[in-house]
């Protein structure tokens, strides 16, 4: 049995640190190039509108539309709808965004949150005046919240925009 000698396991470790800081480097930079969008505040208008079109559909997880949707989906399919495509998860479209203050945000910026877990887990569409249309949960259906209210204010985890 051949015994490895001490500069030969520095070595090895210094090549496992280096191969999983290249992986970890890589991966935050994915998720934008997965965006396909116009860089216009009309494709996000419209977006916000098509959301809010979709008012009383239900709630059903994994569901992207057209007649049910979860968070994400409802995302995807308002945007898909409006031009553009957008990732399908929560944590990849939070990964795509360009973040923004609140006081920044324009209808059809996304806003997330923390709802379960340690990342985010919850997306809604921004649609003026500190409101958002969203699909919150199993036996609710797309709705309008506020983000003032407490729930929400204090669970949110970030906003932006899809391109702008």
């Amino acid at each position: 049995m051949r015994r490895i000698r001490l500069t030969d396991r520095r070595s090895v470790r210094s090549g496992l640190i280096a191969a999983v800081l290249l992986l970890l480097a890589g991966c935050a930079t994915a998720p934008r190039s997965m965006i396909e969008a116009p860089d216009d505040g009309a494709t996000h208008q419209r977006a916000a509108d098509i959301a809010l079109s979709l008012r009383g559909s239900p709630y059903r997880y994994g569901a992207n539309g057209p007649n049910a949707f979860d968070c994400s989906g409802l995302v995807q399919y308002a945007y898909g709808r409006a031009g553009a495509r957008v990732p399908r998860t929560t944590d990849a479209q939070f990964d795509a965004i360009n973040r923004r203050y609140l006081d920044q945000l324009e209808p059809g910026d996304l806003v997330f949150f923390r709802t379960a877990g340690i990342r985010v887990s919850h997306v809604g569409i921004f649609i003026g005046e500190d409101e958002f249309v969203h699909a919150p949960k199993t036996g609710t259906e797309v709705h309008i919240s506020n983000l003032n209210q407490d729930y929400w204010r204090s669970r949110m985890v970030g906003a932006g925009s899809l391109t702008r």
